[in-house]
């Protein structure tokens, strides 16, 4: 039986480590769906459990979920690129 999130040290803001429950939770999914579809998920690219913890790394697994937005927050920094006007040397 796995800890609830109140028992669950990985939900502890200090943590950069995770359980398979605070993963669920952070899919908006139950901890059942998640251990039913972790090998899709894992086919898909989500990150698998560190071999020596056995838990997740919390910045990996957000760094899945952002890479699969559609849309952009304008948050990030685009460059783009602005045509140069071009000066005429000979006119000055």
């Amino acid at each position: 039986m796995t800890a609830l999130p109140d028992q669950d040290r990985t939900f502890d803001r200090t943590s950069k480590m995770a359980s398979k429950r605070w993963v669920a939770v952070r899919l908006g999914r139950a901890y059942d769906w998640f251990i039913k579809n972790r090998e899709s998920l894992e086919a898909a690219g989500f990150p698998t459990a560190d071999r020596v913890l056995g838990l997740y790394i919390k910045a990996d697994v957000d760094a899945w979920i952002e890479a699969r937005r559609q849309k952009s927050d304008g948050s990030a920094t685009q460059t783009t690129t602005t045509p140069t006007a071009r000066i005429n040397t000979n006119a000055l």
